[in-house]
């Protein structure tokens, strides 16, 4: 018998409605939806029973729109999620909070070793992860596959794979931090061994496959919740698509929500606070400390945490000018008048003219330990009393933490110059040092060039993105402009490294050089200096 990929199953169901290819789809995902649904429900496994066959009703569904077989575990899990989310709002509704929290600390089943506070956070913990990470996390604990399976599915080493999953332990550690949950490493890595006790039980997949695949009557709560959760998706893929196309317009000087920038269904978060004593702008000072560019550390939508790797927060900025405040996105967006209120504590900060009260956005403004905490409402809404009044809440605010904005317009003025090669790895091989020290890489504003004694070896175009992390450098190729070689770089005093992806269009994330994985230069300065600042 062959054993067919996901992506094959994927095909067989949405061409042909191949039931065998949908039940072999269900077999093999059913405990890690299960898995997750029980986590996210706080160990309510019959609730979770109605979620993984909504899940799976969705999969059937949209089995067409999923971009390769590759994906699906992270769409099963992330859709799990939205499903959950949809569920315990079902949930609500027939219960008190109180005792629907009493019943997660009592029903959810736990193994010996996990911390026990990890646990309801978790999976929040795992979406906050890069793509790669999470695949790396869903696919080594979330299904129990071995490192060399892992390896596999990431199209890197087994050593890269364990460094990978190691890192991404690490920053579910600082995920747990953050939420002020004292974490280890240890107790991150003991929490998600444990997860596998959540298997299926057999009921739940026989069900599944009787509803879709034999025609068999759903529950209710399955209904509803799938329902819910589709309404949840095609909301979400609306406003990224208005994102993409540039359509969404500046939120705060128009009083629009962030919610129509960027996707927010993800868990309830609150406002990050200090350890230390927080240092606060006197009222005074406030009008003079707020000036200049400002990025978002950290934002909230209607009281849900906006994912931190969205473009919308690595790219929005915020300028206050005087008495302007633009709103911009990718160097595009809108100025309009703001007015300060230090008469109150908070601050009030009102957005739009105040001679058309009707049209003012009110919100509150402060800056604490170095950091504008913003909070924003809807045209026409009352104003938050205090920052802490919308933790958690459905308050129709929107809550950013903002962080000054670092200057980056200099890095193609201080890359410029000639290089020499410290290492060039290429697919996981190293060149040897006698090549490499005829060789030199010179980077003016108009390419990057190879040269090798007098012969010009190689040139290509290239264009930065400072702003994300790792700083982005994107190459064309001279003799085909139309071809696109994604790459990382940092610039450390005289040492430069870039690694990019000459095989595929998918962009490093980290400066390693594996078998077809791109390559990795290690450049140091040469004779040429950086060109003087004008």
């Amino acid at each position: 018998m062959v054993i067919r990929d996901n992506g094959e199953l994927l095909v067989a169901w949405s061409d042909d409605r191949s039931s065998d290819a949908f039940e072999e789809l269900v077999r093999r995902h059913v405990d890690l939806v299960y898995a997750t649904a029980v986590r996210s429900l706080g160990g309510d496994r019959q609730l979770a029973d109605d979620v993984t066959q909504a899940v799976f009703l969705i999969l059937s569904k949209k089995a067409r729109t999923i971009r390769s077989g590759a994906a699906l575990p992270a769409w099963l899990h992330q859709t799990t999620r939205y499903a959950a989310t949809n569920a315990r709002k079902m949930q609500s509704r027939r219960r008190r909070h109180e005792q629907i929290a009493a019943a997660q600390r009592t029903e959810v089943a736990m193994h010996a070793s996990p911390d026990l506070s990890l646990l309801p956070d978790l999976d929040a913990a795992i979406a906050s992860l890069n793509a790669t990470d999470r695949a790396a996390i869903i696919a080594r604990y979330l299904k129990g596959q071995d490192l060399i399976t892992v390896a596999g599915e990431l199209g890197t080493t087994v050593d890269a794979a364990q460094k990978r999953i190691e890192r991404s332990i690490q920053k579910l550690r600082d995920f747990f931090i953050r939420k002020q949950v004292k974490a280890t490493t240890g107790g991150v890595a003991g929490t998600l061994a444990s997860v596998k006790i959540f298997v299926a039980p057999p009921h739940v997949t026989s069900t599944t496959l009787g509803v879709i695949v034999h025609g068999h009557q759903a529950s209710a709560a399955a209904v509803a919740i799938e329902k819910g959760t589709s309404t949840t998706m095609m909301w979400i893929k609306i406003k990224t698509a208005g994102l993409m196309t540039g359509a969404a317009a500046i939120l705060v000087c128009t009083g629009i929500g962030l919610a129509q920038l960027i996707d927010t269904k993800t868990a309830i978060a609150t406002e990050p606070q200090t350890l230390n004593a927080p240092t606060t702008v006197a009222a005074d000072d406030l009008q003079h400390a707020i000036q200049g560019q400002w990025r978002i550390a950290k934002a909230w939508d209607n009281g849900t945490e906006v994912p931190a790797d969205h473009p919308a927060i690595r790219t929005t900025r915020f300028t206050f000018d005087g008495q302007q405040l633009t709103m911009s996105r990718d160097g595009r967006g809108k100025a309009g008048p703001y007015s300060l209120d230090t008469s109150h504590t908070p601050a009030w900060i009102d957005l739009g003219d105040q001679k058309v009260p009707a049209q003012l956005t009110k919100g509150l403004i402060k800056i604490v330990d170095g950091k504008l905490h913003f909070i924003t409402g809807r045209t026409g809404v009352d104003r938050s009393t205090a920052f802490e009044s919308v933790k958690g809440n459905v308050s129709n605010n929107n809550y950013y933490v903002l962080e000054r904005d670092t200057p980056t317009a200099g890095d193609l003025r201080l890359i410029q110059g000639e290089w020499e090669f410290v290492r060039a790895v290429s697919d996981g091989r190293e060149a040897p040092a006698d090549q490499l020290g005829q060789a030199k890489v010179v980077i003016t504003d108009r390419g990057i060039s190879i040269t090798n004694g007098t012969r010009t070896r190689e040139e290509m175009s290239f264009k930065l993105n400072p702003d994300n992390n790792p700083k982005q450098i994107d190459q064309f190729d001279t003799a085909n402009p139309t071809r696109l070689i994604p790459g990382i770089y940092v610039l450390e005093g005289d040492t430069l490294r870039i690694c990019f992806n000459d095989k595929n269009p998918i962009r490093p994330t980290e400066f390693v050089s594996g078998r077809n994985t791109g390559k990795l230069w290690v450049l140091r300065r040469a004779a040429v200096a950086v060109p003087a600042a004008q």
